[in-house]
């Protein structure tokens, strides 16, 4: 089919269907064979299906498709984007609690919500992909409380271990930094204070 768009570029989908057949089920000697009458009946069809405008048809159609993917396709564009704005808005007013002593501390965990673990996760995973190209905070979306709870742990062990050797400030999130960190929605949690 491309050889014959190549050779005749107007050429209608139906016509490169009709020739395919035409020789694929050796039509030329059953088309000889066929009385006059018979052979002008198939001229009044293939006229007929000619003058239907089945190409136009079609390529309207096609042009409806495509117009409607790119549609599609913007619209998850600009969702993403806003979800991405929306991660990065509550990751920079995120109450980062990097004492390990609350999170080791059995009755202080109990008061802290899930959202809010998945949120010092969050930042975590961002701020170690910013600094480090990787992160070891991932997959959490499946862990339970207890589970969250020892990452966030090990997390905050190696923050503090790069702060004691004074390689790194609070260094603001740049814009890429929290694309890829996890799936998980930590909405709304942001602003909420997490007290010693």
């Amino acid at each position: 089919m491309r050889q014959e768009m190549r050779c005749a570029p107007n050429t209608s989908l139906d016509h490169i269907n009709a020739k395919f057949f035409y020789g694929q089920n050796h039509l030329a000697h059953y088309i000889k064979a066929l009385p006059a009458q018979d052979q002008a009946f198939i001229r009044r069809s293939s006229r007929k299906s000619l003058a239907e405008g089945r190409k136009k048809a079609r390529r309207l159609k096609q042009a409806h498709h495509d117009e409607l993917k790119v549609t599609r396709n913007r619209k998850r564009k600009w969702e993403r984007e806003a979800k991405r704005a929306e991660i990065k808005k509550m990751l920079k007013e995120c109450v980062k609690v990097l004492d390990i002593c609350i999170w080791q501390d059995p009755q202080k965990v109990k008061n802290i919500r899930v959202a809010q673990i998945n949120l010092q996760l969050r930042w975590h995973a961002a701020k170690e992909k910013e600094l480090d190209g990787e992160t070891k905070v991932s997959g959490y979306s499946k862990l339970d409380k207890k589970g969250k709870i020892q990452m966030v742990i090990e997390a905050v062990q190696r923050w503090g271990t790069r702060t004691d050797k004074g390689s790194e400030s609070d260094v603001a999130l740049t814009d890429d930094s929290d694309s890829d960190s996890d799936s998980e929605d930590g909405s709304g949690y942001g602003s909420d204070d997490m007290q010693n």
